[in-house]
């Protein structure tokens, strides 16, 4: 063999053992760390905390199905604590309570808490900030902010400096709107309290308002966005108010948009000094059917007058989902925002399409705005999302993260999409088989898309929601895997992996059949397996018939156990499932002691009669099949002076299975337990086979059909119990 043969067979040796390093290598974006089990996913949710100095420690705080927990990761990503959140000493006792904590701010190794109690028996609901050490430990130093037994909106904040911390709560009762803001230091005094009540702004459809965002400068000035509802809770526009607690003065802000209504902002700090919005409007008298009636706007907030001095405006198409009926979606436009250090803002939205009558949302594309200091725009553009997805355990991952690198003025977002091209050609329904990408976008508005991992890390779904951007470049990301969780690092400016290109959607969603109310109640959706137990009646011909004997007698009181297992999944108005059931016993009389079993096997159809927001009944009609056997021995028969002889009698039939079925939640979270039950009757005539013991098979003919009827009482084990939705109460 010459030198030549030799060098290229060691080459493709090389290649061939780097290959798997290489593809390998394409998948370490996102280094993960190791995983923590959680059985829970649709209760499990993920927050960002802190990151400790000078460490590569950071902070979660994780919520599951057993409560709160502060969990603790070291640099390499690994759980080394995790401890229960626990301040029950602060609220009353209940059995029937429910506790929620957010965490607002972690600094000088203390992290600060909004703790809200409801007891679900009183109503009463009372708030708190609290203070939590790194090791769990809630501190002495806690503050009491409301009590009330009516159902409120809150929203808290921390100024720039990280000196005060501002909360908010604000009361719809009937057509007044009380709100209470609260100053606090880091100590958790008091600084300053107010008291107002929000005039409803002059227009017939506002029947509520809700606090969406708040900021507090280090003035402890407020700026509050309201947003305001329908009657049916469809939200329609938003309204602001600047709020001076310590000269106790509210003013209303009111933009010059000519009469357009705003659809969805963003408010921020200018670094100058005050504060700026920026957002979408609608255009007053739009077109018909016309996608050009967006407005853009940015503006500064004169905190003396009350004025939004708008910068800039600029009118944009947004294309209309194409509907299968008015009634069936609403459309709403969700955002986020970015600032930047010279002034200006990106406004990032998101098209959303939310149906009314069922679970399903579907999003559109990602429309981003970078506005300059003096309002001029820099960049418009519309990046390609498409999703759609049924309300469930993974909604964390069809969020968006954005990323801003200050130095360079680059925004990334980080989000999942098609795992087969990349691209939204067909919209994202299943998460576990998405593809995670990150769409850079540089300060000339120059935009690519990279690949973020490859399909080997596909049972690890990147969860945006849980994501955190914790320096210019480092990004700390949550996973969701099919035994729990991972935590992982990504650094966006060291990126690797191929070029995705660059479409356009606008897809069209296509009719979902399945319905439901337009407010979710959290157990609406379930899933429930659980045992069948009751009593089985015997056959009710008489046995003397069936064996052509005279003088035995016809009737043998008594019942067998019936056991089994069931299965039923219901949404909205529509339930179904199935029963398999089982039961054996003898027949008995002094004279003749057959054994028969019975299986039974039905697809169960179900309808619901009542429904409360603690309750559902459902009237079940189950379809399937029933067998009967009959096994006869030679001391069955100790009167027959014929020679004796094994045999076995067989009988099928259609089986119809009636049922009342009551499921109750129990908790916020919504376990279920209930009552069912019911019968099941051989009412349809059916064949008789009979088995000798020579296995000669004989279809018997003119035997009477078999009645049977069956009661049960179902024990269920809930499976997936439901979903718990943010919002108003």
């Amino acid at each position: 063999m010459d030198i030549k043969h030799i060098y290229f067979r060691n080459q493709f040796i090389i290649i061939f053992l780097l290959l798997p390093f290489t593809l390998r290598a394409q998948n370490t974006n996102i280094k993960w760390g190791a995983l923590n089990e959680d059985k829970h996913k649709i209760d499990l949710n993920l927050q960002f905390v802190g990151k400790e100095k000078n460490t590569g420690t950071t902070l979660w705080m994780k919520k599951s199905r057993e409560g709160y927990f502060l969990e603790k990761f070291d640099e390499n990503d690994i759980r080394t604590f995790s401890k229960n959140i626990n301040c029950d000493s602060l609220f009353p006792s209940s059995r029937k309570k429910t506790i929620r904590f957010s965490p607002m701010l972690y600094s000088h190794e203390l992290i600060y808490l909004f703790a809200q109690y409801i007891d679900r028996e009183t109503k009463l609901e009372s708030t708190a900030l609290l203070q939590l050490s790194p090791t769990g430990k809630v501190m002495m130093r806690t503050a009491t902010l409301f009590t009330l037994n009516k159902a409120a909106y809150y929203t808290f904040t921390v100024s720039p400096d990280s000196l005060l911390i501002g909360v908010a709560q604000i009361i719809t009762e009937k057509k007044e709107n009380h709100v209470t803001l609260k100053t606090f230091d880091r100590s958790l005094d008091t600084v300053a309290e107010f008291k107002s009540n929000l005039d409803k702004p002059d227009n017939e459809n506002v029947y509520g308002m809700g606090l969406h965002n708040m900021l507090i400068d280090n003035s402890g000035d407020f700026l509050l966005e309201v947003y305001l509802f329908t009657k049916n809770y469809e939200r329609f526009g938003s309204a602001y108010w600047l709020v001076n607690p310590i000269e106790n003065t509210i003013k209303r802000v009111l933009p010059a948009l000519q009469g357009a209504a705003i659809e969805t902002s963003e408010i921020a700090f200018n670094p100058h000094g005050g504060f700026e919005v920026a957002g979408i409007s609608q255009q007053p008298n739009p077109k018909p059917q016309s996608a050009d009636n967006h407005l853009l706007f940015f503006g500064l907030i004169d905190k003396v007058t009350g004025q939004i001095n708008i910068l800039r405006t600029m009118t944009f198409k947004m294309p209309h989902f194409k509907t299968t009926g008015e009634r069936e979606y609403y459309s709403i436009n969700t955002s986020t925002s970015v600032s930047r250090k010279d002034g200006g803002i990106i406004v990032i939205v998101e098209q959303q399409l939310v149906g009314k009558k069922n679970l399903w949302v579907h999003i559109n594309d990602i429309f981003v705005t970078d506005f300059n200091p003096d309002g001029s725009v820099n960049y418009f553009k519309e990046i390609e999302k498409n999703q759609s997805y049924l309300w469930g355990p993974y909604i964390s991952a069809y969020s968006i993260l954005p990323v801003y690198d200050q130095y360079s003025g680059t925004l990334h977002l980080i989000f999942n999409t098609n795992e087969a091209t990349g691209t939204t050609s067909k919209p994202m329904r299943n998460p576990k088989r998405s593809m995670p990408v990150i769409v850079s976008i540089v300060s000339n508005g120059n935009v690519t898309k990279k690949q973020l991992a490859v399909a080997a890390n596909k049972s690890i779904v990147l969860s945006p929601m849980w994501s955190r951007q914790i320096s210019n470049s480092e990004v700390m990301v949550g996973g969701i895997e099919k035994h729990g969780y991972r935590i992982g690092r990504l650094d966006v400016n060291g990126v690797r992996g191929k070029y995705l290109g660059m479409h356009k959607s606008h897809y069209h969603p296509r009719k979902v059949k399945m319905r439901r109310p337009s407010r979710v109640n959290s157990d609406d959706v379930f899933i429930v397996g659980g045992f069948t137990s009751g009593i089985s009646s015997p056959p009710n011909a008489p046995l003397t018939n069936w064996l052509n004997q005279n003088g035995y007698p016809t009737h043998y009181n008594n019942v067998s156990q019936d056991v089994g297992l069931f299965f039923l999944a219901g949404s909205g108005k529509k339930a179904g499932g199935l029963d398999f059931s089982t039961s054996q016993s003898a027949i008995y009389t002094p004279e003749i002691r057959p054994r028969f079993a019975k299986t039974r096997f039905a697809y169960v159809y179900a309808r619901p009669l009542k429904t409360s927001s603690t309750s559902k009944s459902f009237f079940c009609f189950g379809v399937g099949f029933s067998a009967i056997f009959f096994d006869f021995t030679e001391a069955s028969f100790p009167q027959v002076n014929t020679q004796p002889s094994d045999f076995t009698l067989s009988y099928t039939s259609l089986l119809i299975n009636p049922s009342y079925r009551v499921f109750t939640r129990v908790g916020r979270n919504g376990f279920i337990t209930g009552l069912d039950i019911g019968a099941r009757l051989n009412l349809f005539p059916g064949k008789w086979r009979y088995d000798d013991a020579t296995k000669h098979n004989i279809t018997v003919s003119g035997m009477p059909s078999v009645s049977t009827i069956d009661f049960y009482i179902n024990f269920p084990i809930p499976i997936l119990s439901g979903m718990t939705g943010g919002g108003r109460r």
